[in-house]
């Protein structure tokens, strides 16, 4: 008969939960969620928000490597509708040529 102390007991060890690694977020929005909120904005009438969204969109755009043209027309479209709606004409007809030779080249 075993004595108290004299037993050797043997413990399964309890599984101690892993997180999951999570994506870290991004502290800057895409391009394409900043075109998509300048649409919404642009449509509610707010052009100076809407153009800073398309501009940034735009810079971030022609700031990385290997970006989509035809995102960056995109952008540069909507820029010259915002710039249309502000009587800034120049500026629109600018931004719809740049739009068409990157379209033309991609």
């Amino acid at each position: 008969m075993p004595v108290a102390g004299d037993e050797q007991v043997i413990v399964d060890p309890v599984p101690v939960p892993v997180p999951t690694p999570q994506p870290i977020a991004s502290a800057e929005p895409s391009p394409n969620d900043l075109i998509a909120t300048g649409v919404t904005e642009y449509s509610q009438g707010d052009y100076a928000t809407a153009e800073r969204r398309f501009q940034h969109a735009l810079d971030i755009l022609e700031g990385t490597t290997g970006s989509n043209p035809r995102l960056i027309a995109n952008a540069l479209e909507r820029l010259a509708d915002v710039y249309d709606k502000t009587g800034r004409t120049t500026e629109a007809e600018r931004a719809r040529e740049r739009a068409r030779s990157i379209r033309q080249v991609s």
